[in-house]
């Protein structure tokens, strides 16, 4: 069997990815956007691609030839050889509602995509009712609400939609039965090109393209093709600031060269994934399942105390906690909010989200250097470590973030600390015993940030 290599330049999902993905999904600030690729269905038992099936049959009703060059023959490819044959295109459509009046199983990835009940809105660039049907079965309550796109008659989104309403899916190629849906790659062009026109442009729902963060799952478009569809749902130069960031999950097949070198040098904010866009919603979803758990759980806030936005993030191995409660004293005596975690916490362990999200939001994050911290081959402080570097790779390299502080004579080229910690000044505190003019540092360096960050 041939291995798989993805290729250079299309990383997978960081951890960090993964939280920050999960954390904007819970602020109902991500729309998902769902392609050909994701949609499968259960056929004869089996799971099989969708739209290559629909392929198929439409080529059996339409007595096409079927030779050896037909085996990966894809919508598009058939439509072309049915008009090449002298077919109106009017007399495909009713063939394609036919093919779609079976009842078919959502797979298990829609499903699980369905389940995650802060998605209210789905854009689909796909024609068929699978999605509803997951969200139908998937959901309590009003079955989705489907709007579809038209260049003659253009639906928008309602002005308002209620908090915990019925979810929205606004297919944007058009939807079946009817004869207005996308069916070739000329028919996606066009109704890209009516979108462009501002009496035939949705406004409300690419409002909520421009304003929102996109996970684009599976939706297989050609390089300029792909790079048309970011342009305008993001409403602007691909390579301006902006908060919004898109992950671009492409499918099995190798992007082109030329999109990946686009994207990294000219859409910085969006991030292009090659791998199964079904394994990456079914990963998703069990993140978002276990995510839900942790939150949910009683257990999970025990022993661990919420953080002052904004506060001064102790990271420290256990054993070092005598040392560390009085740096701890020392920094709230000069009226500084300080965190420190007070339980022996485990890698994967329920506290993990919760250090995750208080390293993102500290001001400041002092790792405390010691020969127990830097022997250490393990520890969950090492974890954290690993996430404020991370985070200050998000930081203006001049700005205060990671200041060590170091409690005994562990010299600063020792093994057990990070490289980046390295090239930082260290404080010295022998035993943690604080003085004043580590307070005063501490301090300036405070409101330096926290003016950097505009608090």
């Amino acid at each position: 069997m041939e291995t798989y290599v993805k290729p250079r330049g299309t990383p997978d999902l960081t951890e960090r990815d993964w939280e920050d993905l999960l954390e904007n999904i819970e602020e109902g600030l991500v729309i998902p956007i769902i392609g050909q690729d994701l949609i499968s269905v259960k056929i004869d038992g089996e799971d099989r691609p969708f739209y290559p099936y629909v392929a198929k049959r439409l080529a059996e009703r339409l007595h096409l030839p079927d030779d050896e060059g037909s085996a990966g023959r894809t919508l598009n490819d058939v439509v072309l050889e049915a008009l090449a044959h002298d077919m109106h295109p009017l007399d495909i459509y009713p063939h394609i509602r036919r093919i779609l009046n079976r009842e078919f199983e959502p797979s298990p990835a829609l499903c699980a995509l369905a389940q995650i009940d802060h998605f209210d809105l789905f854009v689909s660039l796909t024609f068929d009712p699978l999605l509803a049907n997951a969200l139908s079965d998937g959901r309590r309550g009003a079955p989705p609400l489907q709007l579809a796109y038209s260049p003659k008659e253009v639906a928008d989104l309602p002005a308002a939609r209620a908090p915990g309403g019925a979810p929205v899916i606004y297919h944007l190629f058009g939807k079946s039965p009817g004869v207005d849906f996308a069916l070739t790659e000329e028919d996606t062009l066009e109704f890209l090109y009516n979108m462009q026109s501002a009496q035939r442009r949705p406004h409300l729902l690419f409002d909520e393209l421009n304003n929102n963060h996109l996970l684009i799952i599976g939706c297989g478009f050609a390089d300029w093709l792909a790079r048309f569809f970011l342009r305008i749902t993001k409403n602007k130069n691909l390579s301006a600031a902006r908060s919004e960031r898109e992950i671009f999950i492409h499918g099995l097949s190798l992007p082109d060269r030329s999109l990946i070198l686009f994207l990294r040098h000219f859409s910085r904010y969006t991030k292009l994934v090659t791998r199964s866009p079904a394994e990456f919603v079914l990963e998703l979803a069990a993140r978002w399942q276990q995510r839900q758990g942790r939150a949910g759980s009683e257990p999970a806030n025990q022993g661990i105390e919420d953080m002052v936005p904004g506060s001064v993030f102790l990271s420290y191995a256990h054993e070092d906690y005598d040392a560390v409660a009085k740096i701890k004293e020392s920094l709230e005596l000069a009226n500084i909010d300080v965190w420190i975690d007070k339980a022996e916490f485990e890698p994967g362990d329920a506290y993990e989200a919760m250090i995750r999200k208080n390293i993102r939001t500290c001001s400041l994050f002092l790792p405390i250097i010691s020969r127990t911290s830097t022997t250490r081959p393990r520890g969950f402080f090492r974890a954290e470590w690993a996430w404020a570097e991370r985070q200050a790779e998000e930081i203006a390299h001049d700005l205060p973030f990671i200041l060590p502080v170091v409690i005994d004579d562990t010299p600063e080229y020792c093994d057990g600390v990070r490289e980046s910690f390295r090239r930082v000044h260290w404080t010295r505190l022998e035993n943690g015993s604080p003085t004043v003019a580590f307070q005063q540092a501490i301090t300036k360096k405070l409101r330096e940030a926290r003016k950097s960050r505009g608090a």
